[in-house]
Formats: C-alpha cells, sequence, structure tokens
C-alpha cells in the first residue's frame, strides 16, 4: 500500500468548490476596487534584502524565507515600497493601488494560520493625506463584506492615543513598548491575565486605573469626548489622535455606513513600530471564537523621493482567512446552476450546440465525455454536484423537448426548448 504524502504544515490545495469560493471572493474584491479607481499592480515573489534595510521597519527574520541575499515576499507592503522606488516616474499620484498574490511566512504556523496563502492588499500612495482617504479605506471594506454577506467589526485606533495613556498614567518610558505588546494580548489571553502580566513591569495602582479605562462602557464618539477631557492636560500625546478619530467617525455617521460595524477599540494596539498615527484590525466573531481576517493603517514617513516623504494607507485581507469564515455562514449571488448533459453519442452534435448555447448564456455546462451507462453518468453528476442534468435522446429530438433532471429533488421536468429551461432556471433562488 502507498505511504500517503501530506503537503507541508500551514499549507492546503485548491480544487472543487473550495477555489470556486476564493475565486468569487477575489472577483468580488477587485470589482469594488476597481469602481474606486484602484489599479492592479503584480510584482516578483521574489525581492532583494537589501530593501528591509532601507525602510524604517523592525522585521524579525525568522518571519521570511531567506535565499542568498534574496527574500519570498511574506506580505505586499516591502513590494509597494519597492515598487514606487522602482516606478516612481511612471507613476501618477495619488496612487491607487491593489494587488492579490501568494506570500509566505517562514515562521511555525500556529494554529488557523498559513505558511502559504493569497494575500489582497488596497493601498493609497501620495506625497500628502488627508482623512477622506481613511474614510474611502472604510467606505470599500463596507461594500466589500456587505457583498460578501459577512458581517465584521472594523476596529480602529490611533497610536497617538496609546502614547497618551502611557503620558497620561506616568508609565516609565522604558515600559512602553512593554505596556502597548501586553494590552494587545487583551482578547486573546483576558484582561487577568493581562493584568498578571502587566503588574511585573508596571505599578498595580497604574495599572488597575488604566483597566478601568478600557471598562468603560461609552462608545466610538462619546468615548473619543471623554478621553479628551481626559488628555487636556496632557503635553504630547492624545489630543491629535483623537480629533482624527473624531472627524472620522462623524464621516461614517453622515456617509451612512451601517454594515460592517466600526468601533474604536481603546486597547487596539498592534504594530505601533510600524504604523504612524491610525491603524485598523478586521475581525469575524463566529461560534464565540474571533478572528482576524486583516488589518491596516497609515504608514507614513517609511521612505523619501526627491526629499519629499511618501504617505501610505491601506489595508491586507486574508483570503484564506475570509474563505474560512465565510463558508460557516453562506454564499450569496455565486453562478451555482451548474448543468450536465447526458452523452448520447449519436446525437453529440445536437447535445453539443445546446451545451454551447447554455455557455452562451453564462451557465456552467459540461458534456460527460463518454459513452458510458446512464447510471454511471449520473452517478458522476452527483459527485460533481451539478444542478440539474438534461437527457436530449432520440426520444426528446422527435418530440422537440428538453427532459431535465433535478439533482437535489430527484424530480424530472420537461421543457419545449432550451430558452424555457433557461427562464426557469433564472427564477430558481
Amino acid at each position: 500500500m502507498n505511504k500517503i504524502i501530506k503537503n507541508l504544515k500551514g499549507t492546503i490545495d485548491l480544487f472543487n468548490n473550495k477555489i470556486i469560493y476564493i475565486d468569487y471572493i477575489i472577483k468580488t474584491i477587485i470589482k469594488i476596487l476597481k469602481l474606486y479607481g484602484y489599479q492592479k499592480i503584480e510584482t516578483p515573489s521574489l525581492e532583494n534584502l537589501e530593501i528591509i534595510n532601507k525602510i524604517k521597519r523592525n522585521i524579525n527574520n525568522k518571519l521570511y524565507f531567506n535565499l542568498n541575499k534574496k527574500f519570498l515576499i511574506f506580505d505586499l507592503t516591502i513590494p509597494l515600497i519597492r515598487f514606487i522606488l522602482t516606478n516612481n516616474n511612471r507613476i501618477i499620484y495619488p496612487f491607487k493601488r491593489y494587488q492579490i498574490q501568494k506570500v509566505w511566512r517562514g515562521e511555525k504556523p500556529q494554529k488557523n494560520r498559513y505558511r502559504e496563502f493569497y494575500q489582497l492588499d488596497y493601498d493609497i500612495v501620495n506625497f500628502k493625506s488627508t482623512n477622506i482617504e481613511e474614510l474611502e479605506i472604510i467606505l470599500i471594506c463596507n461594500k466589500i463584506f456587505k457583498k460578501l454577506n459577512l458581517p465584521i467589526y472594523f476596529l480602529i485606533n490611533h497610536k497617538d492615543i496609546i502614547y497618551g495613556i502611557c503620558e497620561k498614567y506616568k508609565i516609565n518610558n522604558k515600559y512602553w513598548n512593554y505596556f502597548i505588546n501586553t494590552i494587545d494580548k487583551i482578547e486573546k489571553l483576558g484582561i487577568n491575565l493581562v493584568k498578571n502580566l502587566l503588574i511585573k513591569k508596571i505599578n498595580i495602582n497604574i495599572v488597575n486605573k488604566i483597566l478601568k479605562l478600557f471598562n468603560i462602557k461609552k462608545k466610538n464618539i462619546k468615548l473619543l469626548k471623554y478621553l479628551k477631557k481626559k488628555f487636556k492636560n496632557n503635553k504630547n500625546y492624545g489630543i491629535n489622535g483623537i480629533n482624527k478619530l473624531l472627524k472620522i467617525f462623524n464621516y461614517i455617521i453622515k456617509f451612512k455606513i451601517k454594515y460592517i460595524k466600526v468601533k474604536f477599540m481603546i486597547y487596539l494596539s498592534r504594530g505601533l513600530d510600524y504604523y504612524s498615527d491610525i491603524y485598523f484590525e478586521i475581525k469575524s466573531i463566529y461560534k464565540n471564537n474571533i478572528l482576524s481576517l486583516g488589518g491596516g493603517g497609515r504608514y507614513n514617513n517609511i521612505i523619501k523621493i526627491n526629499n519629499k516623504n511618501i504617505k501610505f494607507i491601506g489595508i491586507s485581507l486574508g483570503i484564506y482567512r475570509i474563505y474560512n469564515i465565510i463558508k460557516k455562514y453562506k454564499f450569496k449571488n455565486i453562478n451555482n446552476k451548474k448543468i450536465m448533459l447526458i452523452n448520447f453519442n449519436k446525437n453529440l452534435i445536437k447535445i453539443n450546440k445546446y451545451a454551447e448555447y447554455l455557455r452562451k448564456k453564462k451557465f456552467i455546462t459540461e458534456i460527460y465525455l463518454y459513452n458510458d451507462k446512464i447510471k454511471k453518468q449520473l452517478k458522476y453528476c452527483i459527485k460533481k454536484k451539478y444542478n440539474y442534468l438534461i437527457f436530449i435522446g432520440t426520444k426528446e429530438i422527435r418530440k422537440k423537448i428538453i427532459n431535465v433532471k433535478n439533482i437535489y429533488n430527484n424530480k424530472n421536468k420537461i421543457f419545449n426548448n432550451i430558452k424555457e429551461f433557461i427562464n426557469y432556471i433564472k427564477k430558481k433562488k
């Protein structure tokens, strides 16, 4: 007996419905991005290591596969930065790009994480920035997940607010990074475990005051206004970030962004060594499990062109992550009217004409390739999860009818012509 060879941990094979649905997710997102004027780019899967040294970003070398002074791309941000540096003279600013490619992670994959996966990014790149860019990022996200029929939380915070908390409660500067990295684990570890970690470095009275702040029940604008009063005496941090988020939430109300739940999360603190001010995380909750589907934010001042800082803002979406959660809900608007025609060998020319007509009308249509017994052809049709099976034998041709079996209810229905059949299945949900 042959030994089963398993694929590498953190990788998956795509086929059948899995690849159909993943393609649907990608096409849905791209269609929306094109409506907003985003332009597709594609970059090599390999980049030179020197690009990592050119940008202001701390990257663990265990994150990527190092291939003799080159690396397999582990995200789509670094390739974008290199792309901007390489093609600046040909780019029209503001540059709105989207990119969908596979990326590779060198670290050992944990549960629900992948070593190789599709990532889809969309970004706005320019020499200046406004709050309208954040609004557009959120508007697009709202349309994407509404179209995908997937409810999500769009969590948002500002680097200035996190630093404002550190300043307000007089946390020793040398523990700021420890504090920031620890509070980001609240959802994963729970408030009690996080408290135990914090008091190892920070005075317990300070920790209790901050955790009390995190537990305030006010939401979004009310919470931001409450913080604004708290931070009014801060010398350096807090107010700027609060004012920016207040503008964004007022936009959200005016533009009636309702499908996704945009939420100011005071202890969200991802990637503060990387993001320059505002940042987001996209999460979905299914059966009490919180799954991250993507994230992003503003990462200004990473590179300069002609002595001018380039401003970036964007989002990365994990396509496999979205698929894994969305399949537990329900895919909408996928053309699932899949049709198979029985192979009656002597009527093959007539059968093929019907098949070509159905394909012309955008229905997935297959003719069984071999003149096998009908029972075997029916078995194949069921395994392939086709919706309808069409019989066009000598009797059907003589009577000028089409005999169709609905695979799900196992009932046959007679139609006078192919157009009548098409009208019938179009009405079906």
